[in-house]
């Protein structure tokens, strides 16, 4: 199976959300692994009250998704600083009642501090949209270009893959193309630090400086360059 994304799900997530979003679920928890709040014991008591868990464990059987059992909420915050939440593509499904989300909404404060996709059962739909596709062919040296390309694009995350042959082919393309789409991407608040990689041709341009400054939404971030060998 491959491991699209970790999915930290609190299981009364699941038993609130809307009948009209099962479908939706369904789909973006296909080929991931769902972390629980839950114990195994209480898992299998849930499979025989509720379909959905029902439909997850079946799922998991036919190798659909991995499943576990050791999320914990109240340590997430906590998790989430000393690194101990899995970095590939990690997404937070909870549940918070109307009042929750007027008050502290946890949504947002997750994404604001660790660039982590967060979502409740009210906007689940909306932020996991798998419909969504803003691809298209912009014209090169277009004013805005950048802009106009990723102007309907919500980005949620904290760290960031380029492959480009031709990132390095001169300073003024570098400039041009990189430097303009981290200040359209690069989020307003973060906690942790944000990692680029870059996968390009090695070629004999040299950046005359190994650090870029962006002004990215009201948030300075320096870029430090570095050339990984092998």
């Amino acid at each position: 199976m491959r491991n699209r994304k970790t999915i930290y799900c609190e299981y009364l997530f699941i038993k609130s959300l809307p009948q009209d979003q099962l479908d939706d679920f369904y789909r973006f928890c296909n080929e991931s692994v769902i972390v629980f709040d839950m114990t195994l014991e209480q898992f299998f008591q849930e499979c025989n009250a509720n379909t959905i868990f029902k439909y997850i464990m079946k799922r998991q059987q036919a190798g659909g998704c991995n499943l576990k059992f050791d999320y914990h909420a109240e340590t997430f915050d906590n998790d989430c600083k000393n690194a101990n939440v899995n970095s590939f593509n990690p997404v937070v499904l909870i549940y918070q009642s109307n009042k929750q989300r007027k008050m502290e909404n946890r949504c947002r404060q997750i994404t604001r501090q660790y660039g982590i996709l967060a979502a409740d059962q009210n906007d689940f739909a909306r932020k996991c949209d798998l419909g969504g596709d803003y691809g298209f062919a912009i014209k090169i040296y277009t004013k805005n270009s950048w802009k106009r390309l990723l102007e309907n694009v919500v980005f949620y995350g904290n760290s960031l893959i380029i492959v480009d042959n031709y990132l390095l082919k001169d300073s003024d393309t570098f400039d041009l193309n990189l430097i303009s789409i981290l200040k359209l991407i690069l989020p307003e608040t973060l906690e942790t630090t944000f990692y680029i990689s870059f996968f390009t041709q090695d070629t004999n341009f040299t950046l005359k400086s190994k650090t870029r400054i962006v002004y990215g939404n009201r948030k300075v971030y320096h870029l430090v360059i570095e050339k990984c060998t092998t």
